[in-house]
Parts: structure tokens; C-alpha cells; sequence
């Protein structure tokens, strides 16, 4: 081949030259231009190439400028340092043989076996070389550990490597059962998840000190699992099945702090630093985790655990091991949540400039030519701001709880045949700015608290209201996912935003109703209740959803978040099966200690509301790997002393010390004379009147929980100072919120559009 390479290249010098000659012997001038000399020659591929014998592979190359990245045109020639393994033709194609003609090469006729080395020349210029390795077929390559090695404790034990550990693996290549890993050439590498394990494999242009050829040192990595692959001439082994050690537990301790929780002033900041265990008792490192705040308006917290406090208030810090970032690849996917989460209370002055209240009707329905308007309530000056119209009737109006680009979502009862959906109000502008989206209807239900997802209960029934269908609105693509679940009443999702717990009353799928688990990372699934549930809150460190109801006995049930299985994990009796329940972010003391549960240990409160009051008890939790341990103490129960009602709404300030209960009597269905308000610190209750004789329709609490802003039946927005428990103001509108095309008030009577729905921008 190098001769043929040489042959060619005299011809071009040779037919210049004649060229050149021609043009003086014919009395004319002639001028020839030369080809320029490139700085550099690459060729490609390189630097190796793995071809069995009889195979065929084309090569190619460019030339440079010193600059190396403009091309100069240029007769490159291909040669070979070996004819007799691997001989190239002039258009660059290489037979791992020899060729029956260099210029028209049609036939490649297998050699020998070895190895031959490719260069391109131009000019004088010659590439980097190319290692052709020449082998027999090869039909089976296998990876396994390097023989001789001691395995490290865990992978004895577990089956795994510890997060940093280094373990040597080989590639062989055979065929026909003949070892040929020699001659078969360099190896490539890869991992199908290569945050899970770090490959650094020895070649022959990257020898690697300690490893062979075709050998690599493998660094587990972030925890989960992967596999290991090698090719080599086009043949990829079977997969090796490698697991970094998953996280078992996480234990979370504050900077200069004894407690898990902590009392910060407004604008400062302190440093939570996670200690985090696999599952074969190691202790790791690593950025891996998943850092939540309950409310990062009052309490935010970065990937580095350093939290800040914007506002005043409280809010409930976790640091997770979340997949698909920790425990990657594990099907169904293993979170792990912290043994203790950390409480921070935020003092100082708690509303901002930008706080505002926003109250909306849901009195429109479908009639036509009536158009809901949502009106803001500047906090705390409490002056009303630029009305806007929403292009449908919303029946539910929930903000998202994020530390920029907050929004409300405001839910719509269907479709419409498509014309109607999920409205959005972006508060960042003045009016704010509204937008629909058809994809998804029905009543907003929970928003993930990483703002990415909103479940909405929908139908499509002109007349029957009842929800037919789940609806997952992705906030990021504006596009939903639509799942044939009926009945369903309440939704929550773990601090994490991984999954979300569904209650469904549908009795025709679930005679007992359904709690539905959504996830991020895996299918939908349905888990059969042995009774119905009305409402479901997550435990502030992540390990657990409370359900009220879920059992055959009146009990609220603890389902786990990583693996709900098909059974609660726990339960807590109380007297009737609550209508509404909340996880407290805080723990009482004052009440029944629950039975240890482990070292360390999370202990906290959940309060669960039924007529005629409410169930309060302690439960303490130790979660480890997917199978957390929960234990609660007896249940206390307290007569709010207002008789049988039926609860509509359940507020819990921040600082989980006060609940405000708005309901229904239980005779008439007309709403509450008062507000009741629960002291859980000192279990005391107390009503909240409203002036004019108002009744309570719909309440929102500002984040640090010094005001209730509620909408009563006379039409006006009420003012409450939690800290006297009085309405101290009134905010009335100059006009309805049903309101026709023009402008004017869509009802004669006001009293048929009282403001029903109101949200507080966090």
C-alpha cells in the first residue's frame, strides 16, 4: 500500500510538471499554482480501530492551517504500515486483508491477524498514525472483576460499592470460546447512568498504571444502579449489573445548633449539614440530595443547605435522597427522607411590599355572559387594586409556594369542548397577568411544591359536577396528563414533589375508595382502602402521607412514601373519621408520647377535624432505606362547643401553633356564625365573629399568621388580627365580581355573587 501511495503521488507531481512544460512549448505563459503546505493532517477514526479479518472500514482526512480550523485543499495519500494485516485503498477505505485493486477496490481478501498502523499524508505532512487492530470474528465479550482482588466490605455484604470506592473490571473478548482479547484491540466503555459510576479505562494510547488492556477502574459514584458495557469491533457485551450503595439514612443537624430547630432573625441565614449513610453503613458525601423548604417565601433553602429567611414565619427544611438525583435507576424509585427535619422560626416584620391578597367568585357557574373578576387587596395598607376579568369561572384558587415566579392556578369546572381550562395568574404585573390553558379542568387539588405539577379533579359532564378524571398539568410545557380516576376528593404531595397521595371515593372501581399514588418516576398506581378517606397531608420529613380515613375502624392511617405497598403502615384511632387532617410542622409536648420509634427520630403533631372539634396526637417516626417505623401516642380530642358542622376548610399558621376552621352546620348546610380558631400549643378554643353579622365563607392566612383575610356572606372582605382574634377592617368593592361584558354587575341582588375564593401570594 505505501508503494501504491507513493506511485500516485509521483503521478500528480509528474502530470504538473507535463502541464507546465506543454504551456511553454506553445509560446504562451502558463501559471501553475502549488498546492499550499497544511500545518496539520487529522484522520479519522482514531486513535484505534477494532476490524475483523475480511472487514472493510472508510477512513478520512483533513487538512489545516496553523490555525487548525480552516481547511486547505489539498492530494492527500493513505498508507500502511503493514500491507500484510491491513492494506488501504487511494479513497481511503482499509481491509482488514489486502485488496484486490488500490484505485477500484472491490474485494477485500482476509491476512493475517496484528496489528497495522494508517497515516494520511499531504505535502510532506503526515497525521497522527491510526492503530488498526486485525482479529478473528469475535462473538461474545463478557465483563466481570479482575481476578485477585479482595472485594471491598460491602460489596461482600451487599452486593454494592460504597460511594468513592474503586474496583477493577475487564472486558474479554472470545471466538468460537477462544480467548482473542489480545489481538481485538481497545475496549470503549460506558455506563447507561454514568452518574452512578465513573469509568476510566486503559488503552493502548491511555495506559493506565496497575490494568491491562481492555481492563478499567470503576469509582462508584452518586447511589443507585447502572450497568456496565464494552465493545469492542462492533460487539457489545452483556450487561454487568453495577450498584453504587443506596442511601439508608440521613440525619440533618444545624451549624452551632444542639436542636433541630432554630429561631432565626428576618435576613439572616444558617447552614444545615446532612450526614448521610448507605445502606452498607458507610458514611458518604456528596451534593446528590434533595434540598425542600415548606415554604421558601418565609424559609428558603439552597442545594449546599445554607438556608435564608426572606420573611417572617415558619417553615419546615428537609434534605432527601430523592431519585432520579439519589438511589438513580431504582424501579419503583426508593426515596430516602432525613430521620429529623429542621423547624426554622422567622421573626420580624412578616408582610412585604409585594404581598396581596386576591378574592374571586365562583358565583358565575356557566351562565353565560357572566365573567368572574378577581381583584387584589394590597397587604397591609389593604387597598384595592386594578380588578381583571378571568376568561372563565374558577372553583378553586391556590398559589404555589416557590421562591420566584410565583403563580396562582384557579381552577374551572370542564372543558367546554375545549375552550375552557386551568387559568393561571401571574401576580408579577399590575393587573396581574391571566392565561388558559384547555389542556386540563376541574378543581385544583394540590400544586408540587417545586411548582412543576398541579392535579386538578375534572369532568366532562354538562350537568353532574362530579369528578370523572385526574388531571397532571406540567407547568414547565403547559400540557397535561389526563387518568380515568373518579371521585376524587384531595391530593397532596410529599416535600420532595416526587409523589403525590389521591384520595378517590369512586366505588365503582374501589368499593371502599382508592388511595391513587402519582409519581414522578413511576406509573400510576391504586391501592384499595378497606374504608373511604377524605383528605390526606404529608408528614413535614417526607417518610409518610396521613390519610382521614383508609381503615375499617375510625382512624387516620400513615401510608409510607417510598413503597405504599397495599396496607397502611400504621394507624392512629380517634373517635369518628376525621373530614379534614393536617401534619403539623412542630411537636406538642403536652400530649401523649408516642412509643419509640428509633434513634434519631422525628416527633410531631397531626391534627385531625371532625364535628363537633377536633383529635390531636403525636407520632414519631425513624425513617431507614424504604421501610420507615411510625408510632403514635393516644389521641386527645376537644369540643370546639359550636354543636355538629361539617368542616370546609382547615388553615394552620406557620409557626404550627393555630387553626382556623371554617364549616357548615350540620342542620341547615349554611355557613358557620364564626370562625374557630384552635390554640394546639395550649389546646384552647375560641370563635372569631365577623362584623355585620357576616358569616365566613373562605379564609387565607398571610405567611407569618398575624392576619386572616375572609370572605363573608355580606360581601366584604374581612380583616382579622390573629393576635386579638378581632375583625378589625372591612374591604368592600364598588362593584360585584360577576360582572356582564360592559362592565356592570351581572346580578341585580350583590347577594348572589359574594366573593367565595380568595388566595394570599405567598
Amino acid at each position: 500500500m505505501g508503494r501504491f501511495a507513493s506511485v500516485l503521488g509521483t503521478a500528480v507531481l509528474l502530470l504538473s510538471l507535463t502541464l507546465g512544460f506543454g504551456g511553454c512549448s506553445s509560446g504562451k505563459a502558463t501559471n501553475v499554482t502549488p498546492f499550499p503546505t497544511p500545518a496539520i493532517i487529522t484522520l479519522s477514526p482514531t486513535p484505534t480501530l477494532s476490524l475483523e479479518l475480511g472487514k472493510y472500514q472508510a477512513f478520512s482526512a483533513t487538512a489545516y492551517q496553523k490555525d487548525r480550523a480552516t481547511t486547505v485543499t489539498v492530494p492527500i495519500t493513505f498508507s500502511s504500515s503493514n500491507n500484510s494485516v491491513a492494506t488501504i485503498a487511494a479513497n481511503g477505505l482499509v481491509c482488514a486483508g489486502t485488496w484486490n485493486s488500490l484505485s477500484n477496490p472491490q474485494i477485500c481478501t482476509p491476512g493475517s491477524t496484528g496489528t497495522a498502523q494508517i497515516i494520511a499524508t499531504a505535502q510532506g505532512i503526515s497525521s497522527p498514525p491510526t492503530t488498526v487492530f486485525v482479529h478473528q470474528h469475535i462473538d461474545n465479550v463478557v465483563v466481570a472483576p479482575v481476578s485477585g482482588q479482595t472485594p471491598p466490605p460491602a460489596y461482600t455484604a451487599q452486593g454494592c460499592f460504597s460511594k468513592g470506592t474503586t474496583y477493577n473490571f475487564e472486558a474479554r473478548a472470545y471466538s468460537r470460546g477462544t480467548d482473542i482479547t489480545a489481538s481485538a484491540g481497545d475496549f470503549a466503555w460506558q455506563t447507561v447512568t454514568a452518574n452512578v459510576a465513573a469509568v476510566s479505562a486503559a488503552t493502548s494510547t491511555n495506559p493506565i498504571e496497575g490494568l491491562l488492556n481492555g481492563q478499567a477502574k470503576i469509582t462508584a459514584n452518586i447511589p443507585g444502579t447502572t450497568v456496565l458495557y464494552a465493545t469492542v469491533g462492533g460487539v457489545t457485551s452483556q450487561p454487568f449489573s453495577y450498584v453504587t450503595c443506596y442511601v439508608q439514612s440521613i440525619s440533618l443537624a444545624i451549624d452551632g445548633e444542639p436542636v433541630n430547630s432554630i429561631s432565626l432573625a428576618k435576613g439572616t441565614s444558617k447552614t444545615i449539614t446532612p450526614t448521610i449513610t448507605d445502606i452498607a453503613g458507610n458514611e458518604i458525601t456528596g451534593s446528590f440530595l434533595t434540598w425542600s423548604s415548606s415554604d421558601p417565601t418565609i424559609s428558603a433553602v439552597t442545594t449546599a443547605g445554607v438556608v435564608s429567611t426572606p420573611q417572617a414565619g415558619g417553615a419546615t427544611i428537609i434534605a432527601s435522597c430523592t431519585p432520579p438525583n439519589c438511589n438513580i435507576g431504582t424501579h419503583p424509585a426508593q426515596p430516602v427522607y432525613p430521620q429529623n427535619s429542621v423547624y426554622v422560626s422567622v421573626t420580624g416584620t412578616g408582610t412585604t411590599a409585594t404581598t396581596l391578597a386576591y378574592v374571586t367568585t365562583s358565583a358565575c357557574g356557566r351562565t353565560e355572559g357572566c365573567f368572574s373578576i378577581v381583584a387584589p387587596i394590597n397587604i397591609p395598607a389593604n387597598t384595592v387594586g386594578t380588578l381583571r376579568s378571568l376568561p372563565s369561572t374558577p372553583n378553586s384558587f391556590i398559589f404555589s409556594k416557590l421562591s420566584s415566579g410565583v403563580k396562582a392556578y384557579l381552577g374551572t369546572d370542564y372543558r367546554a369542548l375545549n375552550t375552557k381550562g386551568l387559568m393561571t395568574l401571574d401576580p408579577s404585573s399590575s393587573p396581574p397577568t391571566v392565561a388558559q390553558y384547555i389542556s386540563a379542568a376541574g378543581k385544583v387539588l394540590a400544586i408540587s411544591p417545586d411548582g412543576k405539577k398541579v392535579i386538578l379533579a375534572g369532568t366532562e359532564s354538562l350537568t353532574d359536577p362530579s369528578p370523572t378524571e385526574i388531571f397532571v398539568f406540567d407547568t414547565s410545557s403547559n400540557t397535561s396528563v389526563v387518568y380515568p380516576v373518579a371521585g376524587a376528593t384531595a391530593a397532596d404531595f410529599s416535600p420532595d414533589s416526587l409523589k403525590a397521595y389521591i384520595v378517590s371515593q369512586d366505588s365503582a372501581f374501589c368499593s371502599n375508595g382508592c388511595l391513587y399514588v402519582y409519581s414522578t418516576q413511576d406509573a400510576l398506581q391504586a391501592i384499595q382502602l378497606n374504608a373511604p378517606a377524605n383528605d390526606v397531608s404529608f408528614f413535614p420529613e417526607g417518610a409518610f402521607g396521613f390519610l382521614a380515613g383508609g381503615s375499617a375502624s375510625s382512624a387516620v392511617t400513615a401510608w409510607t412514601t417510598c413503597g405504599a405497598g397495599t396496607s397502611p403502615a400504621s394507624s392512629f384511632p380517634v373517635p369518628l373519621t376525621p373530614t379534614l387532617i393536617k401534619a403539623l410542622p412542630i411537636d406538642i409536648s403536652n400530649l401523649a408520647a408516642p412509643s419509640a420509634a428509633g434513634t434519631p427520630s422525628t416527633a410531631t403533631a397531626v391534627l385531625a377535624v371532625n364535628s363537633p372539634g377536633v383529635d390531636l396526637f403525636r407520632v414519631n417516626s425513624s425513617p431507614q432505606g424504604c421501610a420507615p417505623t411510625i408510632n403514635g401516642g393516644a389521641a386527645s380530642s376537644f369540643n370546639l362547643g359550636h354543636g355538629d358542622f361539617v368542616p370546609t376548610q382547615l388553615l394552620v399558621s406557620s409557626a404550627g401553633t393555630h387553626a382556623y376552621i371554617l364549616g357548615n352546620e350540620a342542620s341547615s348546610g349554611l355557613p358557620l356564625a364564626s370562625i374557630l380558631e384552635f390554640n394546639l400549643v395550649s389546646q384552647t378554643s375560641s370563635s372569631i365573629a365577623l362584623a355585620n353579622n357576616a358569616s365566613p365563607v373562605r379564609a387565607a392566612l398571610t405567611g407569618d399568621g398575624t392576619l386572616l383575610y375572609v370572605t363573608g356572606t355580606d360581601g366584604a372582605i374581612h380583616v382579622i388580627n390573629t393576635d386579638a382574634n378581632l375583625d378589625t377592617q372591612q374591604i368592600t368593592l364598588d362593584k360585584t365580581l360577576c360582572q356582564t361584558s360592559t362592565g356592570d354587575n351581572f346580578y341585580p341582588d350583590a347577594a348572589q355573587c359574594i366573593p367565595d375564593l380568595i388566595a394570599i401570594k405567598p
